[in-house]
């Protein structure tokens, strides 16, 4: 249509939406019959309306994607990714919607564990000037589901340009990005009643995170000590 990359951004903003991500979201949900609200009507269905059925539908689908990594080789999967993100001098996270959210709780505690780490979480065109800090001894760690958006497609190519390694985090399988990346972790989002959950995601990524750290206790150590140094000076 020839409209500008901005124009577009304000669009998305001026119908209530984040940013460009958000609407793409929607976007690719309504286009594949799955709305967000039509997911939440099936959960009130299922459940019958019933909230103690429904909390009890939301414990027992993670509680299974759990069990099912434990009797996996998930921990196999675990040590792996860290080794290839954990000798690289800084960790770069991608993500976007939800999964942005994710990878900025992520990004939290690496960075509490004396970790370099850069995120990646803008749309469109704004996606370049995070893309451009990219290094060669960066390690990505790239939170794809489902539809693959072109930004997921510009980190993977930008890092492959860099040869920087990718572990690749899907619910797909066959994901396009899956010959591109140096792992690929399957972990399917829950559905509970068509609502999209990440528990399994949250666990694997925290088990993760306290692989990096042990790894590289030495590091944690002393950004743990330095942390409880400045809460004293704060107290």
């Amino acid at each position: 249509l020839e409209t500008s990359d901005a124009t577009v951004v304000r669009t998305a903003q001026a119908l209530g939406f984040d940013g460009l991500a958000e609407l793409k979201q929607l976007l690719a949900e309504t286009l594949s019959g799955a709305t967000p609200s039509k997911a939440f009507n099936k959960v009130v269905g299922e459940a019958k309306a019933d909230t103690r059925k429904a909390i009890e539908r939301s414990l027992d689908m993670p509680a299974r994607a759990v069990a099912d990594l434990r009797q996996s080789a998930a921990a196999d999967d675990i040590a792996a990714a860290a080794h290839l993100l954990g000798e690289r001098r800084r960790i770069v996270l991608f993500g976007q919607g939800q999964t942005a959210h994710i990878i900025a709780y992520m990004g939290h505690l690496l960075r509490r564990h004396g970790r370099d780490v850069l995120l990646l979480r803008a749309s469109g065109t704004a996606l370049a000037d995070e893309l451009l800090q990219l290094r060669p001894d960066d390690g990505l760690l790239l939170l794809s589901y489902d539809r693959i958006y072109s930004e997921a497609r510009a980190a993977t190519n930008e890092a492959l340009r860099l040869a920087i390694p990718i572990v690749l985090i899907t619910g797909n399988a066959r994901s396009e990005l899956a010959q591109k990346c140096d792992q690929m972790i399957v972990l399917p989002r829950g559905e509970i009643g068509g609502m999209a959950t990440y528990g399994a995601t949250l666990v694997w990524l925290e088990a993760l995170i306290v692989a990096l750290a042990v790894a590289s206790k030495q590091e944690t150590s002393k950004t743990l000590l330095r942390l409880e140094q400045i809460r004293r000076d704060l107290n």
